[in-house]
C-alpha cells in the first residue's frame, strides 16, 4: 500500500470518528523506518505500529521519530531546544490542517496524543523487555506472535513456547504500565471470541483481529465450496 492509499484510508477513518492507526513496513531487525514513521504522521496517522525493533537504542529512535524536539524551557532559560524528538517540523501538512494551527499548538498537541507502537517480535527483542518497557513516551507495545514463532524455529505456530514468551512480555509491559497489544487471528468467529476472552483474562485491552484479505479469501471459498457441491 502506498503513502496516497494511506492518506486515503485515514481520511475514510476520520471521517468515520476512528483514530487512524497505520503500521508502517519493516526494513528487517533491527531497522525500523524512521522515515515512514514521520511520513504517516505528516498525513494524520494518530498512532502507528512499528516494527524491527531490536534493543531499547531501537525503540529510542523509534519513540524519537515520532515526536517533535520539546520548546526551549523557559523554567532554566536553556539556549536551545531539548532533543529529545527528531520528527521534522512542517506545519503546512495535512496533520497541521495545512498551516491553520499555529505550529506551538500543533507540535505540542501532537506530542501529546500521537501514540507510537513499537513491534516486538524477536526473541532478542523479548530479553530487553524491562529496558524497553522504561523507554521515555512508550505508552503502548505490540507482540507479533507469528514472526516470533518463526525466529524461536517453530515455523509460525502458536507452540507452548511462544505463548510463555507472550505472556512475558504482557506481564512485564503491565508491570512498567505499558498497555500490551495483541494480534488476534484465529480462522473462526466463534475462536476468535474466546482467544480474545483468554487474553482479556490476563490484562490485554489493545487488540488487532482479522486480516482483511484472509477474511474476503475464506468467504470467497465458502462461496466456491458450496457453489461445487
Amino acid at each position: 500500500m502506498g503513502l496516497e492509499t494511506v492518506a486515503h484510508n485515514i481520511r475514510a477513518a476520520q471521517a468515520a470518528m476512528a483514530p487512524p492507526v497505520v503500521r508502517v513496513p519493516g526494513q528487517g531487525p533491527g531497522k525500523p523506518d524512521l522515515k515512514e514513521i514521520m511520513r504517516v504522521l505528516d498525513l494524520g496517522a494518530s498512532a502507528v505500529i512499528v516494527p524491527g525493533a531490536l534493543s531499547k537504542e531501537d525503540v529510542e529512535a523509534v519513540m524519537a521519530a515520532g515526536a517533535f524536539p520539546k520548546p526551549v524551557s523557559q523554567a532554566d532559560g536553556a539556549a536551545s531546544a531539548a532533543r529529545d524528538g527528531i520528527r521534522g517540523a512542517n506545519p503546512f501538512v495535512r496533520a497541521g490542517r495545512h498551516g491553520l494551527i499555529p505550529p506551538s499548538d500543533y507540535h505540542r498537541k501532537s506530542n501529546e496524543e500521537t501514540v507510537i507502537i513499537p513491534l516486538l517480535e524477536t526473541p532478542a527483542a523479548f530479553e530487553q523487555l524491562p529496558e524497553i518497557m522504561q523507554v521515555e513516551g512508550i505508552k503502548v507495545v505490540a507482540f507479533g506472535p507469528f514472526d516470533l514463532s518463526v525466529a524461536m524455529g517453530f515455523d509460525g505456530v502458536r507452540t507452548s513456547e511462544v505463548e510463555a514468551c507472550l505472556m512475558k512480555g504482557v506481564e512485564v509491559a503491565r508491570q512498567y504500565g505499558v498497555r500490551p497489544m495483541l494480534p488476534v487471528l484465529d480462522l473462526t468467529a466463534e475462536s476468535t471470541g474466546e482467544t480474545l476472552k483468554r487474553w482479556e483474562d490476563k490484562g490485554v485491552r489493545l487488540f488487532t483481529v482479522g486480516v482483511d484479505k484472509a477474511l474476503l479469501g475464506r468467504a470467497a471459498k465458502g462461496f466456491l465450496d458450496a457453489c461445487r457441491r
